[in-house]
């Protein structure tokens, strides 16, 4: 692993570049965007910080395929069916983020956010790349930026496409897949509600005992009953 001195020009150089992606959000704080960028810039740090291989390269190579694969799902129904129109007027949006109709197919079924999922797994997997404790500070404080973007851009959506998104919020999750995630906000886990089981076999009813036959006999009767059962019987001679 490098010393952080000496990757600082290959930083301040991609900071750069993102600066001048990100202006547009930056002037808006509290916007999705604002929050990506710094997020942006965490994993940036960490990838420079860790471009050396000594970690786990097995576990590292793994995310950064699935976060190919959720970029590629993600990115690719934003552009076939977002329906980006320069009429949603933000400031904060660039163009192809500027989506009027709301997406509920395809990986967008299973979790709401699979471009952010795509750089949570990044971000691991330069964790695990080259473990160090500066790399996990780095990788923590990323995690904890998309999970501030992903907020945000959840507001903006609400406020934008209204009940339809709530709806959508409460049958997806975040940016986990429902196997790698025990719960989520946005999701009803109440307890189902049980119908009575109607038994298979129905059985008569046990007759009544000679005691409660006789219970149920009126008082007059029950004691003629008794006084017949308790006679003695004839002596034969």
């Amino acid at each position: 692993m490098n010393l952080p001195i000496s990757d600082l020009p290959l930083f301040l150089l991609g900071t750069a570049l993102l600066l001048g992606f990100s202006w547009k959000p930056l002037r808006h704080p509290g916007s999705h965007g604002f929050y990506r960028f710094f997020a942006w810039e965490a994993i940036l740090a960490l990838v420079v910080l860790h471009r050396d291989y000594t970690g786990g390269q097995i576990i590292s190579q793994t995310l950064l395929i699935v976060s190919l694969l959720f970029l590629a799902l993600g990115y690719g129904a934003l552009l076939l069916r977002g329906r980006a129109d320069s009429a949603r007027q933000d400031g904060a949006l660039y163009g192809w983020e500027r989506t009027t109709a709301l997406i509920t197919g395809g990986i967008y079924g299973l979790i709401r956010h699979p471009m952010y999922a795509s750089l949570l797994t990044l971000d691991w997997a330069m964790f695990f790349r080259a473990v160090s404790l500066p790399g996990f500070a780095l990788a923590t404080v990323a995690s904890l930026l998309l999970q501030k973007t992903a907020q945000a851009e959840e507001k903006e959506c609400l406020a934008y496409f209204g009940e339809p998104y709530s709806d959508y919020m409460q049958r997806t999750r975040r940016y986990s897949l429902p196997l790698l995630e025990s719960s989520s906000s946005g999701i009803n886990h109440s307890t189902p509600k049980y119908r009575p089981v109607t038994p298979l076999l129905r059985f008569p009813p046990t007759p009544p005992v000679p005691a409660l036959a006789a219970a149920s006999m009126p008082h007059a009767q029950r004691c003629r009953t008794g006084a017949a059962a308790w006679r003695p019987a004839p002596s034969r001679r």
